[in-house]
């Protein structure tokens, strides 16, 4: 509360509200250096920004209560208020309006994030980013940790206490970071070195702390290491730290999912599949394609995705990559495509989902940095958009991969089974040539000379089957005339890899060709694969195996035979009478509409999103007021409970003595401070002077009943009341209806000692 001392604004504690001003701000400077942990897992320095926002608006909001002597229930309400107000800005800045003021995208984050944000956090592979709610936990934590500690040392006279929240900020940091980090162990000492700093500097009433004594060096000192080591962990090299987001594992786990590969003559099946508008995309270079899957596992029977080279984790707007190429910007609409692996290019680098969809793709999506594929676990609709960064990395030239060696650390496992017809064929096509990268390129460029292009479409008069199993792919090895589609090829070529020792995987995706600046429509016919090879230093090398769309499959020759002659057919009976034509029956039946069929084009029912987005802010709402009400309810009867408790004291010198208590509380909860040590009297001229309520004569009258010789009997300790009640009318008549009810809900004088006086 406030006080006044020789004419200086103080509060509760006695320190001037300058010196809490500052003391308030130091807590919020040592919340940051607490904070400073995160940034390995964040990057960046938007997270920054969060964490400096939300220490500053904790400690002034918790300041601000202080000065103005609100009670501890106000400070908390302001505290929600400015959560949701500078929130938008500082927490959920993707979604804010402007990337500033609140919106219902932002509130709906924010309310929620509060429990789901953290794991969201938690699950994102790091740099985390800023996102949707990623921000929440840095926001929220500093915000309240900032508010708790400058209420400790604003309003209490153990300010030392306050350190306690940087401390824990510490820990939070620590634990929400990496494991690879020993950042800490750099923040933990500055933490310490400021706290020793802010706390040399602290007066706390009677018990200033002086680090000139011994014992309070050693306090402080000894928790600034406490939380140096538990924050930091092993220092030892090589040793990882503890940190949460290592035993939380992604949840997305590819070989549930059958194999994109499988489904590939779904695309090239038919001429009608050929022409099926699958998504459209502009900003891509030319000769650029899509990239879909890389599948780097094979059972003999399909090949698969697997998170050997990388697991698929949730990733913020910002994605890290270690490879080097050219920076594109594209931007793809879904059409016709409907799966779960998310058509992008090259190594993603950032991705923003658009549409009525935005934030349900955003919260799914899992990428794998590994691979460079990216998922949608619920799958890809029509509609869907999004924009993304990527590098692409340049085509290396043969001179550059003469020398280079095939990596070898990729996490790739061979197959368990390799046909005998890959190892023939690598032998046959190799030769005499030497290094992995010749040798691949030998491979590759035979199979595209010597193999025909068919994907076994009714069009095409050459068998071409589906499929990629070692009896397929032997058949295809084997067969004089070598027909397949990338399905077959881009395998072959993979597994005539393996048998020279030579890890790779198959990609799959779509071509875009020459298109200029022109936006591409992707269909079905554009769909492809590819084979790719990691190697030291340069990374994953592209190789196609696929013969040129103009090298079809042969026509077979036409067996030539004699003529027959014409033997004219009867025509047929006619049919029975009563009984309709086929051609009839056919008609009126297809002509009969199921009802159910009406309702496909019915519009959905009201997404359930959206009301659980207003239930929850209503219930949140509702919650808070019943918490605010119940707070008040609380106050005012244990102020009328302690009233009517010194009223009806059994003695009525108790009486007498708990009306000027009465006055006493009346006046603190006005903001005015109790003096120690001082009589009545001189606690009444105090007051006088600062409210003029006439109590000199009201503290002399009680001293004479309480110390006097006379007996106090129960009608002078009523006419006693009587007087208290004047004062206290007389007291708040000097002030405003909201400064009455302010101090009405005060919970000031219920701090006071009881019967000090």
């Amino acid at each position: 509360m406030t006080a006044y001392v020789a004419g200086r604004p103080a509060t509760r504690s006695g320190r001037r509200a300058s010196a809490t001003l500052v003391l308030a701000v130091g807590i919020a400077a040592l919340v940051v250096a607490g904070s400073l942990a995160l940034q390995p897992a964040y990057g960046g320095q938007r997270w920054l920004v969060a964490a400096v926002g939300g220490a500053a608006t904790g400690a002034l909001v918790a300041w601000g209560a202080a000065r103005l002597a609100l009670p501890w229930f106000f400070s908390v309400l302001g505290l929600v208020v400015a959560y949701l107000l500078f929130g938008a800005a500082l927490a959920t800045p993707s979604v804010a309006a402007g990337g500033i003021a609140p919106t219902l995208e932002s509130t709906r984050l924010l309310v929620l994030g509060v429990v789901t944000s953290w794991r969201q956090a938690l699950t994102v592979a790091v740099p985390v980013g800023s996102s949707g709610a990623l921000l929440v936990p840095v926001f929220l934590s500093t915000l309240v940790l900032s508010h708790v500690g400058a209420t400790i040392a604003v309003r209490t006279r153990r300010p030392l206490f306050a350190l306690l929240a940087p401390t824990v900020m510490l820990a939070v940091a620590a634990l929400m970071g990496t494991s690879d980090s020993h950042l800490p162990l750099v923040s933990g000492g500055v933490l310490a070195v400021g706290g020793l700093i802010l706390a040399s500097a602290v007066g706390v009433g009677d018990a200033r702390l002086n680090l000139r004594k011994p014992v309070s060096g050693i306090l402080v000192l000894a928790a600034a290491v406490a939380a140096v080591l538990f924050a930091g962990g092993p220092t030892a090299p090589g040793s990882p730290r503890v940190a949460l987001r290592t035993y939380v594992n992604p949840p997305f786990d590819p070989q549930t999912y059958p194999s994109p590969l499988s489904g590939f003559r779904n695309y090239v099946g038919s001429d009608e599949a050929k022409k099926v508008k699958l998504f459209s995309i502009s900003g891509l270079p030319d000769d650029v394609d899509v990239r879909l899957a890389a599948l780097d596992s094979y059972d003999g029977v399909a090949f698969g995705v697997t998170s050997d080279t990388g697991a698929f984790a949730r990733v913020g707007d910002k994605i890290a990559e270690s490879v080097t190429g050219t920076q594109v910007s594209a931007h793809l609409t879904v059409q016709g495509y409907q799966g779960v692996y998310l058509p992008t290019a090259g190594h993603l680098t950032g991705i923003e989902f658009s549409g009525d969809r935005a934030a349900t793709l955003t919260e799914a999506f899992r990428y794998a940095t590994g691979s460079a594929v990216g998922v949608e676990p619920d799958g890809l609709r029509p509609g869907d958009t999004y924009d993304f960064t990527a590098l692409v990395p340049a085509d290396p030239t043969d001179g550059q991969m003469a020398s280079a060696a095939v990596d070898n650390s990729t996490g790739i496992v061979a197959p368990a089974k390799i046909p005998d017809a890959a190892r023939t064929a690598a032998t046959k096509y190799t030769g005499a040539v030497d290094g992995a990268y010749a040798k691949a390129k030998a491979m590759a460029d035979g199979l595209k000379a010597a193999g025909h292009l068919s994907h076994g479409s009714k069009t095409e008069t050459r068998q071409s089957p589906s499929g990629h199993g070692i009896d397929r792919l032997t058949r295809l090895l084997t067969d004089p005339q070598m027909i397949g589609d990338q399905e077959q090829f881009a395998p072959a070529l993979s597994m005539m890899l393996w048998s020279q020792g030579i890890p790779n995987r198959v990609v799959m995706g779509f071509a875009t060709g020459k298109h200029g600046t022109a936006p591409v429509t992707v269909t079905g016919g554009d769909v492809t694969a590819w084979v790719e090879v990691p190697f030291a230093g340069v990374g994953w090398v592209s190789f196609d195996p696929t013969p040129d769309q103009n090298s079809q499959a042969p026509q077979p020759i036409p067996r030539q035979s004699a003529p027959k002659p014409q033997v004219v057919q009867p025509p047929p009976p006619p049919p029975p009478p009563g009984q309709a034509k086929t051609s009839e029956v056919d008609q009126s039946q297809s002509s009969d509409k199921n009802p159910d069929d009406n309702k496909k084009n019915d519009p959905p029912p009201p997404g359930s999103a959206a009301s659980g987005f207003w239930w929850a802010i209503g219930l949140g709402a509702g919650g808070l007021m019943l918490l605010i009400a119940a707070g008040v309810a609380l106050i005012l009867w244990l102020k009328a409970r302690r009233r009517a408790r010194r009223r009806n004291a059994p003695a009525p010198p108790d009486r007498i003595s708990g009306g000027w208590n009465q006055v006493l509380d009346e006046a603190t909860d006005f903001g005015w401070a109790v003096p120690d040590r001082r009589t009545r009297s001189e606690a009444a001229a105090d007051l006088d002077e600062r409210f003029a309520t006439g109590t000199v004569l009201l503290a002399r009258e009680a001293d004479a009943r309480v110390f006097g010789p006379d007996a106090v009997d129960d009608e002078q300790a009523a006419r006693f009341w009587t007087e208290v009640d004047a004062a206290l009318l007389g007291l708040q008549t000097g002030h405003g209806r909201w400064r009455r009810l302010r101090a009405r809900v005060s919970i000031a004088s219920l701090r006071r000692e009881d019967g000090r006086r």
